[in-house]
């Protein structure tokens, strides 16, 4: 019993229980109040609505743009969608083509188009091919249906016109009441084109899994060199020396971990979509950025400000759009998701492993983040006092 009291007085041991505790408060409340309420912002998709057809597709997108609950936009041309698309700035295409009526009168089925982009949240693919497949069956049961009574309406004013004996009208009227029953009553089918689709469950776990990976191992990095940082400082070293190596040591292991990560990409057989050197320096500049951005609260408050980095954790997993679509956060959230590195990894990791139009429009926004945590960085070593070298007596 007597250890245990000792152990309960170790600074470390107080930090470490500290540490869990902050954890499961800064989880709790960061998760449930970052996606309390998604499911009613689900309005907040945005889906671009293509009608080539004038007559019965006329009806559809009015239908569509009346009940899906999405933010429908009608004034795209078809390659300025795809662009949109490829780019994330909508989450779906209806296409209703030019022959949609022509195929309503004959035998064949019809089809409406929904492409959605596998190449984002899980959450928000689901959700819309959820969406696509019960606007489908809808939209089914109401064509259907005035299929049947303008078919019905129109047989019975001929047979009316007919001049045939009440008898005979009848008997034909049942017999064709019945064949207008066998009329399909699904003359719609939903095409759901999903672009940039990857095989493989695993692939598909590939952007989340590195942006958790490389910001936990940035932070656990730096807590370990903020320790030698301080050790340095006491043993004489100049400040400005320990920072700059500091850095140095974050472009050189980045470089590796970049090279590291893509070797085990290649490994596990997981295709990528970008040529070698445009995604190591896409890696390069990721894994730069979480260290950087990491070190941050270390050099501001020293070890304990270990706790800005658990809540910079669960902040970027829960705005960084590979679980749930950013424009289903509030407000509050998607501004804190512009500001943060890991938006910008996950958008990239989403075009390395699925497609899109490249990664290089996400190298500005981790440059300008880094240069703000750097500068941040600078101004506090600049106020900050050289520590007294440790004497030994």
């Amino acid at each position: 019993m007597n250890t245990f009291k000792q152990l309960l007085k170790l600074p470390q041991t107080k930090a470490g229980i500290v540490t869990a505790l902050v954890f499961q408060l800064v989880f709790f409340f960061v998760w449930l109040t970052a996606y309390d309420g998604v499911q009613e912002r689900i309005t907040e998709l945005k889906v671009a609505l293509i009608n080539e057809d004038e007559q019965a597709g006329q009806m559809v997108a009015e239908q569509i743009e009346q009940n899906l609950p999405l933010t429908i936009d009608t004034s795209m041309s078809e390659d300025e969608a795809t662009e949109a698309l490829n780019n994330r700035e909508i989450q779906m295409i209806v296409h209703i083509p030019d022959n949609f009526t022509d195929m309503l009168r004959s035998d064949e089925k019809a089809e409406i188009t929904y492409s959605i982009n596998q190449a984002s949240a899980t959450v928000g693919k689901q959700a819309l091919e959820q969406i696509a497949t019960k606007f489908t069956t809808t939209v089914n049961e109401q064509v259907a249906k005035q299929q049947l009574v303008m078919g019905g309406e129109q047989l019975a004013t001929q047979l009316e016109e007919s001049g045939l004996p009440e008898q005979a009208i009848a008997t034909i009227g049942e017999e064709l009441t019945t064949s207008l029953e066998t009329v399909d009553v699904a003359p719609i089918q939903a095409n759901i084109n999903k672009i940039n689709d990857t095989e493989g469950f695993a692939a598909t776990m590939i952007p989340m899994m590195l942006v958790l990976a490389s910001f936990v191992g940035s932070m656990t990095m730096n807590m370990q060199i903020q320790i030698a940082d301080i050790t340095l400082n006491r043993q004489g070293f100049k400040k400005w020396n320990v920072f700059w190596s500091r850095q140095l040591l974050n472009v050189i292991v980045s470089a590796g971990l970049a090279f590291l990560t893509y070797g085990l990409i290649a490994l596990f057989d997981i295709q990528v979509t970008l040529p070698f050197w445009t995604v190591w320096f896409y890696q390069f500049l990721v894994f730069l950025s979480f260290l950087i951005v990491s070190q941050v609260f270390l050099i501001l408050f020293g070890p304990a400000g270990m706790m800005g980095n658990i809540v910079l954790l669960s902040m970027q997993l829960v705005t960084s759009g590979v679980i749930v679509p950013i424009a289903m956060l509030s407000t509050f959230y998607q501004t804190v998701s512009s500001l943060l590195p890991a938006t910008y990894a996950a958008d990239g990791y989403f075009t390395v492993i699925f497609g899109g139009t490249g990664v290089t429009q996400e190298f500005m926004p981790l440059i300008l983040i880094m240069a703000v945590a750097l500068a941040i960085c600078i101004v506090r070593i600049a106020l900050k006092k050289q520590a007294p070298v440790a004497t030994t007596k």
